[in-house]
Parts: C-alpha cells; structure tokens; sequence
C-alpha cells in the first residue's frame, strides 16, 4: 500500500505525523525483475528515490524484492574488483569506465549549501521538502566549511535547536573536476561515504561547484557499459552488413595533427566506420560525441573498404599504426 522511507521520517517529524500510514509514500516508483540495472537507477534518479520495490510484472500487488543504491553498489563493486583482479598484460589498457570518467562528467550540479548558523531542525525540514540527503555549510565567503547529511541530522532531532555547527563534519573529503571518478575514490577516508563535495580553488578558497553522490557513480558506471554495448551492437551490425568486408585500423593522434583536441563528433567520420575505442595511456576511454582526442591517444576503428581512406584523411595521417 505503501513505502516508508528515511525522508518521510523526516517529513513526519517536521509535520507531526505518528503513524507510518499518515507519512508513508503511496505513489509508488516500481521496479521489475528483468529491467536492467541502468533503467532501474533512472527511475531512482528521477524520482528522487534511493531504494524502488520490485514486483512482477503479471501481480504487481505481490513484492518480490526490494532494489536500493547499496545493491547496485555492491555490483559496481563486483565488477570493478574483477577487473581489478584480471591478470593483465604490461601495457595492457584497462578497461574500468571509472578512470575515464571525470568528476565533472559524473557529478550533481544541484545541492544545498548553508550557514552554520542554520538550526538542525530548519535543516531538517529542508532536507525532507527537496528530497536531499546532505547540504554542504559554507561561510560567508561562500567557502566549503563541512557536510551535513541526513543521518547526522537523524541522530540530533532530540536536541534540534543547536546550530549545524555542533554536528556537521569540518574534516571533509573532496573531489575535483578535474579527476577520474577512480581517483575521486581512492582517496584516504573516501571509502564508505555517500557523497564527495567537488570543489574548485578559487583565490585560495575551496569553493563547492558539485556533489559525487554514490548513485552519481553507479549511474556513470552503468552509462559507460551500456555505451560499449551499443558500441559492440554497431560494429557487428556493420560487419554483418557488409559480410565481413571491414578493416580494423588504429591511428595514433600526433601533436598537432589535424584530429588533435577535435571531439569524435567534430572528425564527422563516415557512416560506415565506427569508433570501438580510444587508448589513453593505460585506460580505455569509452567513445562518445564529446570525447576529446589528446596527444598519444589511439584511436581504434572498424571501417570498410570504401571508408577507410575518408577515415585515414579526417584524421590526417597516410598510414595507421596498424590494420588488419
């Protein structure tokens, strides 16, 4: 009938309410056995929620399951610790989409920052009306200070008078934009927490610009996969169209080469030759419109025969550095 979550605590205490039922969500957000990790984490994103009961599809009035952030993290870290543990060649790329994703990139552009002076009921109750599980407290000067979260707001309601000062948390891990997601995590202390402040130096002060959230990673995560599955779905469509009659070429992008910090989507490649990879260092940067080619980058390509001059051209060399 229902769904009792950590916000409507929070609502309930804000309103009065005593019971489950006068609090509780009854507009539900439902999930199905066989949907994909990356639909259910949308419709967790876009309802605001962290946790969607699972029901079959032929008797949604029976719950099957319950799917929250901490299952699909717990796949995220399956999957990562196994591509951590894959043996791997010397000068082998590694394929883990979470060092080729930017902060920037994954990052929640919306969060609530406010002033220490803020009482922890009134954050209560603003956490509760936007849905928000933490608020970043900065000083006047718009600097990051320390991080409230819902569960420190929880644990104080008894005493809800006191100033966000006595509970928020002053020693703050960050992240930049500038980082990977992997190096945004593997920080000291990062391990276990829900969110990261990304901050930016501006005349000396730690200003906030965003917040990596746990479901901010996974939803990176899951983008970047599903990417190279309709990467591996166009290339063995082209295949297939062509019976077998394409070519894999990799070109090195050099300094100053015409392809040199041009997006994919700017080269405007034929549409018979796809992008399968692009080699950066010792990480594999999973293609897309926006990824901008640097020095030392390769790029890997399946083409045809008709394409693949037009290939070599756009990208201004007279050789790749390999073909087959």
């Amino acid at each position: 009938v229902g769904m009792f979550s950590m916000m409507d605590a929070l609502r309930a205490t804000r309103h009065g309410a005593l019971r489950v039922g006068d609090a509780m969500t009854r507009d539900l957000v439902l999930a199905y056995p066989a949907d994909s990790l990356h639909t259910a984490l949308q419709r967790m994103a876009r309802s605001g929620l962290s946790l969607l009961p699972v029901v079959e599809r032929e008797s949604p009035d029976r719950l099957a399951g319950i799917l929250d952030m901490r299952d699909i993290a717990a796949v995220l870290d399956a999957e990562v610790s196994a591509i951590s543990a894959r043996p791997q060649r010397p000068g082998e790329p590694i394929d883990d989409p979470l060092r080729a994703i930017r902060v920037s990139e994954a990052m929640n552009r919306k969060f609530d920052t406010v002033s220490p002076e803020l009482t922890i009921k009134r954050l209560a109750s603003r956490l509760a009306s936007a849905d928000r599980h933490a608020a970043l407290v900065v000083g006047d000067d718009g600097s990051l200070q320390a991080i409230v979260t819902h569960t420190d707001v929880e644990r104080a309601l008894e005493d809800a008078d006191r100033p966000l000062a006595d509970i928020a948390v002053h020693n703050v891990v960050v992240a930049r934009p500038n980082q990977t997601v992997a190096e945004a995590l593997a920080q000291p202390g990062a391990e276990g927490l829900r969110q990261l402040p990304v901050v930016e130096n501006r005349e000396g002060q730690l200003v906030p610009v965003g917040l990596l959230r746990r479901s901010d990673v996974v939803a990176a995560y899951l983008r970047s996969r599903d990417r190279q599955s309709k990467i591996a779905r166009r290339a063995a469509e082209l295949a297939d169209h062509l019976n077998g009659h394409v070519s894999a070429v990799e070109v090195r992008i050099t300094r100053g080469s015409a392809a040199e910090l041009k997006t994919l989507s700017e080269l405007r490649l034929p549409h018979d030759a796809v992008v399968t990879a692009v080699l950066r260092g010792d990480t594999v940067v999973i293609p897309r419109g926006q990824v901008r080619l640097e020095s030392g980058d390769r790029v890997q390509i399946l083409a045809s025969a008709d394409a693949r001059g037009e290939v070599l051209q756009r990208f201004s060399m007279r050789d790749p550095v390999k073909s087959r």
